[in-house]
């Protein structure tokens, strides 16, 4: 029998090997008691992908939801051509608990709601055999309303590699997206489960389960033969890294296999929610070996004791995570604070105390603030869930940015009990300002005087800023996009800068940068606001000043501070000066903020003014 595997990537120029076809291969070649005939076509990989012109039995679709309706009109696509061919679809889009799933997948066979390579090996079984295709594991379309009995899940620990296995195969596949022009990111998992439940997550429908470990010394030769390829990106697919002591000792491994194969490979990681320890331990690694040059996420999704509860985020220790990320800031490694917009129990005051907490915490580079998308079967889409918590959506299109991805489209909360869409709007807006004014650096070292030495908190400043009559016409401006987003027929939250689409957080940014004006009425003394427009990318006339007091090196001591404490030192009072590098124009510096959020550390500030680099 003929199969072809479908899983296009969501980056059209960041593509990964067909580790779908590897996986569903080795476990029938090696791991599996039977024997199947399978001829494995090429799979389709790319962003943009076309059905061959050869026949195929079998067409897998592997959906995501940055690529569920590629799969969807490939699949008419495919029956149109041959209504014979069957299709078996799975992954976390497709909404298997609900009863018009057929509706939406509507050219699809069956769908596969657990683990796949045992199901998918048995499937093959008995269409090889001729016998009943209905067997535990997949649902037919034929009987829509079968029981999905729980399927034991695989030893992974006796698994043989699939990259060692297939290493063939998935070497021609790395060196034909190099031939393309692109970027080789690779997918890597130690093992799978996650012992949480938090409801807006479907970590490969294995939340809220025990967690099951590939071999060890499998893995450490799985990445020397990762690391001999070169990647670009190197993604740890498990939910907690650093929950392992090994875990650290595979970091180590990468490092040793980087030198070796001369790899400028970036690592990234889901870090593990209580073994903060651990995963300090890695970022240091990494980021001592050039592996860490965008930032690791820690994700608090937010600090308020009731929405954590909502969420079932509160076993989660928010005071130890706080204690163990003291190292990080110390060492100046690079991460970023993650939170969640749209939680059932937030409110306007609550979204606005997290944010200013993380910036507490130290997190100056960026706050990454994702929408609450809702997954089809994460535990927020059960309608009980949305009952309880009055939960209301819009169905719009997304991705992080504009330009050379994909937007695709999906739910996301933009209601519940305690805040309505209006109150959404306004977290958005304050979510975007905050990183315009402070993780891109228009008023970020302003902000740190104000806290560290005047003791201003950090949310007096901001409020007192947001007040500015260039400020506050700027984020009328936003509110307009947002309430066409949330209220009206507007399908996304891009908006045009100068005939380019960007994100609201940049074009805050730009448009006060551009008014020239968005310094003149803050409050705040004259050397520190002349700091601040020095070393900010701005279109001031000013590149270079000199100073009455030595900044450069309070505020270099300022933003290292440890998590929650005040930077204590004396400002020296010395003749300093300080310099711009490269002044840009508005299409160039539009250009530098086209970063995806893991990607933008220091990227709005000189941080040679700081004698940092």
């Amino acid at each position: 029998m003929k199969v072809l595997i479908s899983n296009p990537c969501l980056h059209p120029n960041s593509v990964w090997p067909s580790y779908l076809l590897a996986r569903f291969k080795t476990y029938i070649d090696c791991d599996y008691e039977n024997k199947v005939d399978v001829e494995w076509l090429d799979p389709l990989y790319l962003h943009d992908v076309v059905l061959p012109p050869e026949d195929y039995d079998i067409l897998v679709i592997s959906c995501y939801v940055w690529n569920y309706e590629k799969q969807i009109e490939l699949a008419r696509l495919a029956k149109k051509k041959n209504p014979n061919v069957f299709i078996f679809a799975g992954g976390p889009q497709v909404p298997f608990n609900d009863k018009k799933v057929w509706e939406q997948y509507d050219s699809i066979d069956a769908f596969c709601y657990t683990e796949g390579e045992r199901v998918f090996a048995e499937f093959l079984l008995a269409w090889q055999n001729n016998e009943s295709l209905d067997i535990p594991g997949i649902v037919l379309k034929t009987n829509p309303n079968k029981e999905q009995v729980i399927v034991p899940k695989l030893k992974l620990n006796t698994l043989a590699s699939a990259y060692i296995h297939c290493k063939d195969i998935l070497e021609k596949q790395v060196n034909h997206i190099r031939s393309l022009g692109k970027r080789v990111n690779v997918m890597w998992e130690t093992n799978r489960g996650c012992p949480y439940g938090c409801t807006f997550c479907d970590w490969g429908h294995a939340t809220n389960s025990k967690i099951k470990l590939f071999d060890y010394e499998t893995l450490v030769k799985e990445i020397d033969l990762l690391m001999s390829w070169k990647p670009n990106v190197f993604f740890i697919a498990d939910a907690n890294w650093g929950m392992y002591d090994h875990d650290v000792v595979l970091i180590e491994h990468m490092v040793k296999a980087k030198y070796k194969y001369d790899s400028t490979t970036d690592v990234v990681f889901s870090a593990a929610k209580n073994k903060k320890t651990n995963v300090n331990r890695s970022l240091k690694l990494l980021t001592d070996a050039g592996m860490n040059t965008g930032g690791n996420q820690i994700g608090f999704q937010h600090l308020d004791p009731e929405v954590l509860k909502n969420i079932k985020r509160d076993n989660i220790k928010t005071s130890e995570s706080i204690k163990e990320l003291k190292e990080t800031v110390k060492e100046g490694i690079p991460i970023i604070g993650v939170l969640i917009a749209g939680n059932p129990g937030d409110t306007l005051d609550k979204w606005k105390h997290s944010i200013f907490e993380l910036l507490k915490m130290q997190f100056h580079e960026d706050i990454k603030v994702h929408d609450f998308m809702l997954l089809p079967n994460a535990p927020a889409a059960d309608p009980a869930y949305m009952e309880k918590y009055k939960i209301d959506t819009v169905t719009k299109y997304y991705n992080e940015k504009p330009g050379n991805r994909s937007l695709y489209k999906t739910k996301f909360v933009v209601e519940s009990y305690s805040f309505s869409k209006k109150d959404w709007v306004e977290m958005q807006v304050w979510s975007y300002f905050i990183q315009a004014a402070h993780s891109l650096g228009l008023y970020k070292f302003a902000s740190l005087y104000a806290y560290h030495y005047k003791n201003i908190e950090y949310q007096t400043f901001y409020e007192e800023v947001i007040q500015i009559p260039v400020v506050k016409k700027v984020l009328d401006e936003i509110r307009i996009v947002l309430n066409e987003y949330v209220f009206g027929e507007r399908q996304n939250k891009f908006i045009t800068y100068n005939g380019v689409d960007t994100t609201l957080d940049n074009y805050i940014y730009m448009r006060l940068a551009k008014e020239n004006n968005y310094l003149d009425t803050l409050q705040i003394d004259k050397d520190v606001k002349l700091f601040q427009e020095i070393i900010s990318l701005n279109f001031s006339n000013r590149t270079s000043a000199n100073l009455n007091y030595d900044l450069p090196s309070w505020f270099s001591g300022a933003i290292h501070t440890a998590p929650f404490e005040k930077y204590k030192e004396s400002i020296s009072k010395k003749d300093t000066f300080i310099e711009k590098g490269n002044l840009y124009n508005e299409m160039a510096l539009l250009n530098k903020f086209d970063k995806a959020p893991n990607y933008r550390h220091q990227i709005g500030y000189y941080a040679g003014v700081l004698n940092e680099n």
